[in-house]
C-alpha cells in the first residue's frame, strides 16, 4: 500500500510540474544589451563605455552604476560582475538581433517569438506596465557530466511597455541566482 501511495504521489508531482507554464527561450547569446551580458565583469563595461556618470547603493551586496539618464548597471559587489543592465532610451544599446527601446512589441515577437510572461505589475508606486520576458537557453558547457547545472543562474531578457501601449520603453537583461 505504501508503494502505491509513493507512486501516486510521484505521478501527481509529475503532472503538476508538466502543467506549469513553458518558458519561451532564446539563445543565451541574445541576453545582451550593447554587447554587455549579465555576468560580465563591470571593469569590461568601463573599458568599453568609460566611467559611469554616478552610482548609488542598492543594498549591502549591490551598487547601481548610472550612465547618463538611460543606462543602469547593477553590479554584485563581491564578484564585481553585472547582475542587471537596464536601458530606457533608444541610445544605441540593443540586443544582438537588434531589439531596442522604441520598437513595437510585434517587432520583438518577430525577432524572438511569443514571450513567456506578459503581465501587469506595479513597481514602486509607478503605473503598472506590461512586462514581456524571455529566458536564455542554458549553455551546454555549463552542465556537468552528471547533468547538474554548474552555475545556478537563470538569464532573462525583459521588455516593458506602458499601459495601453505596444512601444517598448525599457529593456533589461539580468542574471538571477536560482
Amino acid at each position: 500500500m505504501k508503494r502505491y501511495h509513493r507512486i501516486m504521489t510521484l505521478f501527481a508531482i509529475c503532472l503538476f510540474l508538466m502543467s506549469g507554464t513553458a518558458f519561451a527561450t532564446i539563445p543565451l547569446t541574445e541576453i545582451a544589451l550593447g554587447g554587455i551580458t549579465p555576468g560580465t565583469a563591470f571593469r569590461t563595461m568601463q573599458q568599453i563605455y568609460g566611467a559611469p556618470t554616478t552610482s548609488k547603493s542598492a543594498g549591502t551586496h549591490f551598487t547601481t552604476f548610472i550612465y547618463g539618464d538611460s543606462v543602469w548597471a547593477t553590479v554584485e559587489l563581491t564578484e564585481g560582475r553585472i547582475r542587471e543592465l537596464s536601458v530606457t532610451r533608444n541610445n544605441g544599446f540593443q540586443t544582438p538581433a537588434g531589439l531596442h527601446v522604441g520598437m513595437d512589441v510585434q517587432q520583438m515577437k518577430a525577432l524572438y517569438g511569443e514571450p513567456s510572461v506578459s503581465e501587469q505589475k506595479a513597481a514602486r508606486g509607478v503605473t503598472p506596465a506590461t512586462i514581456y520576458s524571455y529566458q536564455g537557453n542554458v549553455d551546454p558547457e555549463e552542465w556537468s557530466a552528471n547533468g547538474k547545472y554548474l552555475h545556478h543562474y537563470r538569464y532573462c531578457l525583459c521588455a516593458v511597455t506602458d499601459p495601453g501601449s505596444t512601444t517598448i520603453t525599457k529593456l533589461r537583461v539580468e542574471r538571477l541566482v536560482l
